[in-house]
């Protein structure tokens, strides 16, 4: 796995967390999520994993 590979964008997050990409992205500020620079903004992946959402639907 390559740096780059360690990053998802704001979709794949949203997958990951069965959250919208909006909601991806207000997680991502609120959590403070590491990310790369460019634009469109990626986050890195274990910051992804270790975030716990209150979606009842969602056991993440």
């Amino acid at each position: 796995m390559t740096h780059d590979d360690r990053y998802l964008n704001a979709a794949a997050a949203a997958l990951m967390l069965g959250v919208s990409v909006k909601t991806a992205r207000n997680i991502a500020a609120s959590e403070g999520w590491r990310h790369d620079h460019g634009r469109p903004r990626r986050w890195h992946i274990d910051d992804i994993r270790r975030t716990r959402t209150h979606r009842k639907d969602h056991p993440a």
